[in-house]
Protein backbone atom coordinates (compact mmCIF):
# COMPACT_ATOMS: atom_id res chain seq x y z
CA UNK A 1 0.00 0.00 0.00
CA UNK A 2 2.45 2.58 1.19
CA UNK A 3 4.59 1.68 -2.41
CA UNK A 4 1.49 2.99 -4.64
CA UNK A 5 1.15 5.99 -1.72
CA UNK A 6 4.53 7.03 -3.26
CA UNK A 7 4.48 6.09 -6.59
CA UNK A 8 0.87 8.59 -6.47
CA UNK A 9 2.85 10.62 -4.21
CA UNK A 10 5.55 11.23 -6.94
CA UNK A 11 3.36 11.54 -9.79
CA UNK A 12 1.72 14.73 -8.23
CA UNK A 13 5.07 16.32 -7.01
CA UNK A 14 6.19 16.46 -10.48
CA UNK A 15 3.46 18.14 -11.06
CA UNK A 16 4.13 20.74 -7.83
CA UNK A 17 7.73 21.11 -7.47
CA UNK A 18 7.36 22.01 -11.23
CA UNK A 19 5.01 24.83 -10.88
CA UNK A 20 6.55 26.07 -7.64
CA UNK A 21 10.18 26.33 -9.99
CA UNK A 22 8.37 28.27 -12.95
CA UNK A 23 8.44 25.31 -15.11
CA UNK A 24 5.31 23.57 -16.45
CA UNK A 25 4.71 20.21 -17.36
CA UNK A 26 5.12 20.96 -20.60
CA UNK A 27 8.61 21.84 -20.20
CA UNK A 28 8.45 25.22 -20.80
CA UNK A 29 9.97 28.01 -18.36
CA UNK A 30 9.80 31.48 -16.84
CA UNK A 31 7.83 33.67 -15.20
CA UNK A 32 6.46 35.11 -18.59
CA UNK A 33 5.20 32.16 -19.69
CA UNK A 34 3.54 31.32 -17.07
CA UNK A 35 2.21 34.02 -17.11
CA UNK A 36 0.93 33.99 -20.59
CA UNK A 37 0.24 30.86 -20.19
CA UNK A 38 -2.27 31.73 -16.73
CA UNK A 39 -3.83 34.00 -19.17
CA UNK A 40 -4.28 32.04 -21.55
CA UNK A 41 -5.95 29.38 -19.70
CA UNK A 42 -7.80 31.57 -17.55
CA UNK A 43 -6.43 29.72 -14.24
CA UNK A 44 -5.62 26.70 -14.95
CA UNK A 45 -2.06 25.84 -13.87
CA UNK A 46 -3.11 28.25 -10.85
CA UNK A 47 -6.00 25.72 -10.13
CA UNK A 48 -3.87 23.20 -10.83
CA UNK A 49 -1.04 23.38 -8.68
CA UNK A 50 -3.65 24.49 -6.00
CA UNK A 51 -5.08 21.25 -6.10
CA UNK A 52 -1.91 19.35 -6.11
CA UNK A 53 -0.93 21.67 -3.09
CA UNK A 54 -4.71 19.88 -1.45
CA UNK A 55 -4.16 17.11 -2.31
CA UNK A 56 -0.86 16.69 -1.22
CA UNK A 57 -1.85 18.04 2.48
CA UNK A 58 -4.81 15.85 2.93
CA UNK A 59 -2.75 12.53 2.79
CA UNK A 60 -3.05 10.75 6.16
CA UNK A 61 0.32 9.75 5.79
CA UNK A 62 3.98 11.75 6.67
CA UNK A 63 5.18 12.97 2.99
CA UNK A 64 8.51 14.50 2.14
CA UNK A 65 9.78 15.30 -1.15
CA UNK A 66 13.58 15.97 -1.91
CA UNK A 67 14.81 17.76 -4.71
CA UNK A 68 18.00 15.89 -7.11
CA UNK A 69 19.93 16.81 -3.90
CA UNK A 70 18.36 15.40 -1.27
CA UNK A 71 17.36 18.15 0.00
CA UNK A 72 14.00 18.87 1.50
CA UNK A 73 11.33 20.65 -0.94
CA UNK A 74 8.17 19.62 0.61
CA UNK A 75 6.66 18.02 3.91
CA UNK A 76 2.63 18.17 4.51
CA UNK A 77 1.39 18.44 7.49
CA UNK A 78 1.47 15.17 8.91
CA UNK A 79 5.31 15.01 8.04
CA UNK A 80 5.80 18.22 10.28
CA UNK A 81 4.05 16.48 13.12
CA UNK A 82 5.55 13.08 13.29
CA UNK A 83 9.59 14.40 12.47
CA UNK A 84 9.00 17.63 14.88
CA UNK A 85 10.16 19.70 11.46
CA UNK A 86 7.75 22.87 10.35
CA UNK A 87 8.18 22.85 6.63
CA UNK A 88 9.56 26.43 6.92
CA UNK A 89 12.73 25.32 9.13
CA UNK A 90 13.28 21.58 6.93
CA UNK A 91 13.00 23.12 3.19
CA UNK A 92 16.49 23.23 1.50
CA UNK A 93 17.87 20.78 4.72
CA UNK A 94 19.38 17.93 3.95
CA UNK A 95 16.92 15.04 4.21
CA UNK A 96 19.22 13.03 6.33
CA UNK A 97 19.27 16.08 9.20
CA UNK A 98 14.80 15.85 9.06
CA UNK A 99 14.24 12.79 8.37
CA UNK A 100 16.76 11.05 10.79
CA UNK A 101 15.99 6.91 10.57
CA UNK A 102 17.69 4.39 13.08
CA UNK A 103 17.18 0.52 13.38
CA UNK A 104 15.55 -0.06 16.46
CA UNK A 105 17.77 -2.96 18.02
CA UNK A 106 21.25 -1.83 16.59
CA UNK A 107 20.43 1.77 17.13
CA UNK A 108 22.86 2.59 13.61
CA UNK A 109 21.63 5.13 11.19
CA UNK A 110 19.48 3.66 8.38
CA UNK A 111 20.78 4.13 4.64
CA UNK A 112 19.28 7.58 3.40
CA UNK A 113 16.29 6.58 1.35
CA UNK A 114 15.95 9.11 -1.18
CA UNK A 115 19.48 8.55 -2.09
CA UNK A 116 19.07 4.95 -2.38
CA UNK A 117 16.06 5.31 -4.89
CA UNK A 118 17.77 8.12 -6.99
CA UNK A 119 20.67 6.00 -7.40
CA UNK A 120 18.83 2.73 -8.43
CA UNK A 121 16.25 4.49 -9.58
CA UNK A 122 13.60 1.87 -8.02
CA UNK A 123 11.10 1.63 -5.05
CA UNK A 124 12.78 1.36 -1.77
CA UNK A 125 10.88 0.09 1.59
CA UNK A 126 12.98 0.68 4.71
CA UNK A 127 13.59 -2.20 6.61
CA UNK A 128 11.37 -3.68 9.72
CA UNK A 129 11.81 -1.85 12.88
CA UNK A 130 12.65 1.92 11.41
CA UNK A 131 12.71 4.10 14.16
CA UNK A 132 12.14 7.86 13.32
CA UNK A 133 14.09 10.21 15.59
CA UNK A 134 11.84 12.99 15.91
CA UNK A 135 13.93 16.77 16.36
CA UNK A 136 12.76 16.16 19.98
CA UNK A 137 14.72 13.34 20.27
CA UNK A 138 11.66 11.67 20.92
CA UNK A 139 11.64 8.16 19.06
CA UNK A 140 8.67 6.80 16.21
CA UNK A 141 8.40 3.35 15.30
CA UNK A 142 7.91 3.78 11.44
CA UNK A 143 6.78 1.88 7.98
CA UNK A 144 8.15 3.80 4.82
CA UNK A 145 8.49 3.57 1.37
CA UNK A 146 10.45 5.95 -0.77
CA UNK A 147 10.25 6.41 -5.29
CA UNK A 148 12.17 8.60 -7.53
CA UNK A 149 10.63 11.52 -8.84
CA UNK A 150 10.49 11.09 -12.46
CA UNK A 151 10.37 14.33 -15.36
CA UNK A 152 7.85 13.56 -18.45
CA UNK A 153 11.63 12.21 -19.79
CA UNK A 154 12.32 10.30 -17.01
CA UNK A 155 15.13 12.22 -15.71
CA UNK A 156 15.16 11.81 -11.71
CA UNK A 157 14.50 15.09 -10.13
CA UNK A 158 13.70 14.15 -6.35
CA UNK A 159 12.93 11.46 -4.51
CA UNK A 160 9.11 10.97 -2.49
CA UNK A 161 9.02 9.45 0.73
CA UNK A 162 5.42 8.36 2.30
CA UNK A 163 5.59 7.00 5.88
CA UNK A 164 3.30 6.58 8.78
CA UNK A 165 3.54 5.86 12.84
CA UNK A 166 3.52 2.31 13.24
CA UNK A 167 4.53 2.85 17.04
CA UNK A 168 1.25 0.85 18.08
Amino acid sequence: MLQITAILMGALLVGYMAGKRGTGLDGTSGKAEESSRLRRNGGDLHRTKEWLRITLQSIGDGVIATDDEGNVAFLNEIAEALTGWSQEEAIGRPLTEVFCIINEYTRERCVDPAQKVMTTGRIANLANHTVLVRRDDHEVVIADSAAPIRDDLGSIEGAVLVFRDETE
